[in-house]
């Protein structure tokens, strides 16, 4: 796919240029490796048939080249795998088995079956992938020119060894940065020890670069042309989700916007600041309901969507005066929850947690502000994003003044003057003495007082 300039190169000074293998047919780059790899296959294996274990855009890849190959394809997914890669994968007619609880039993479960047929289970960790893959590279070079680095995503490491030996054998001053998800750090680990380091790997919104461990093959290709490596958060992910989608109008999956959540991290530092940087996106092979969930998360690191808990009295009309307050800075509520603990001691309140939406970050310090001057003991903020790191170093926003009292009982400090108690303990009498006074079982009702309830007695 053709390279195209970035509209993030101007928010991050970097002149970024985004290489869309997004756009494939199968929404993936796998489908590079995938094509080569059945099409240099042995006649026997093509004729009984071939085994894989795929979290997702692997399997895709295999299943449609396969299907225009007209070999039998056998797909393993774990039980963890989002349903739109088990549809697409059916949809070109392979044979689909979900089962296995991670992508490691995942994997057994294929080399399993692959032995009982006599035939291959197939891997990224290929020599002929890591060619394929290099084909990236190539049209990198190619197509952008006076390249100064590039970033790829890595998982078992197939795509960036491909990438790294087509750029480095054409100038080896490119830098090659590689990109991985916290919850999956097999390649760094391996890198930074010199060997290969196996991990358990967790669940991420980056799922197709989440693996056990980095391949053999992959890992002594790229070891020694991998520049750096950069570890990401999942909120940076998602975030760098967000900002790809507002800015390029381009979708994509977690594991392609890890590679410009390297950039928006700040770990790569000050040295490619005008720099001409290319960033592999990978796929966009993503269901909807995870892409919106994504984009949420994303706003909330970004700051645009602040979760606070706002706890207030329960009773009429103190929920609608937090949301006056709230609508004279122009801040809107995307969602409230109220929680009522039946465990607490506390019958007298109740504690609201809102989704407020905000324009930007200088009018989320606006918010802040608000909420901590009108409810300074009843407020606090669920901290995500760069915002919110040092809350209380933002100081409130200054207590509007309150109105001299009019009252001739109140002073200007605002408590009793000697004169008003002496009226009052003259009132208390008088009530006292009257005639029509009634127990207390009666107070609240006016008509126990005739003189209080009719002004004209007064």
């Amino acid at each position: 796919m053709v390279e195209i300039r970035s509209h993030l190169s101007r928010d991050l000074s970097i002149d970024i240029w985004l290489k869309k293998e997004c756009n494939q047919v199968t929404g993936s780059f796998k489908e590079r490796s995938a094509r080569y790899m059945l099409m240099t296959l042995r006649d026997d294996f093509k004729q009984k048939g071939v085994f894989a274990a795929t979290c997702g855009n692997f399997g895709e890849s295999l299943s449609y080249c396969a299907s225009q190959l007209n070999i039998l394809m056998t797909i393993i997914m774990p039980l963890s795998v989002p349903l739109i890669h088990i549809q697409k994968c059916r949809k070109y007619n392979a044979n689909v088995i979900v089962q296995g609880n991670d992508l490691i039993e995942a994997k057994l479960i294929a080399k399993k079956l692959a032995r009982e047929a006599e035939t291959l289970c197939l891997n990224t960790d290929d020599y002929n992938a890591i060619a394929a893959n290099g084909t990236v590279g190539l049209e990198i070079y190619d197509q952008v020119g006076d390249i100064d680095a590039v970033i790829v995503p890595v998982g078992t490491g197939s795509l960036i060894a491909g990438v790294a030996t087509a750029i480095k054998g054409l100038n080896s001053n490119v830098q090659i940065i590689g990109v991985q998800t916290e919850k999956s750090i097999s390649f760094t680990l391996s890198k930074e020890k010199g060997q290969i380091i196996p991990v358990k790997p967790e669940l991420s919104i980056a799922q197709c670069i989440v693996t056990d461990i980095v391949g053999k093959n992959a890992f002594v290709t790229a070891q020694p042309l991998v520049d750096k490596m950069v570890v990401v958060s999942e909120e940076a992910i998602a975030a760098a989700m967000l900002r790809i989608f507002e800015a390029d109008k381009c979708v994509v999956e977690g594991a392609a916007a890890s590679s410009v959540a390297a950039l928006m991290s700040g770990q790569l530092g000050s040295h490619l600041r005008h720099k001409r940087v290319v960033v592999v996106l990978t796929g966009g092979n993503i269901d909807v309901v995870m892409f919106t969930r994504c984009l949420q998360l994303g706003l909330i690191e970004e700051n645009r969507i602040i979760p606070v808990l706002v706890t207030i009295q329960d009773r009429p009309g103190s929920s609608a005066e937090l949301f006056r307050q709230l609508a004279t800075i122009g801040v809107s509520i995307r969602n409230i929850i109220t929680r009522r603990d039946i465990h607490s001691d506390d019958v007298y309140n109740v504690e609201l947690e809102l989704q407020c939406e905000v324009r930007d970050e200088e009018h989320g310090v606006e918010l802040y502000r608000l909420l901590k001057e009108r409810y300074p003991k009843n407020v606090k903020f669920v901290e995500s994003g760069p915002l919110f790191t040092n809350l209380e170093q933002i100081s409130p926003m200054q207590p509007e003044l309150i109105p001299q009292s009019n009252n001739p009982l109140v002073n200007e400090l605002g408590s009793m003057n000697k004169d008003a108690v002496t009226s009052l303990r003259g009132l208390q009498r008088e009530i006292l003495l009257d005639k029509n006074y009634q127990s207390c079982s009666t107070a609240g009702n006016l008509q126990a007082y005739p003189h209080l309830g009719d002004s004209n007695k007064r």
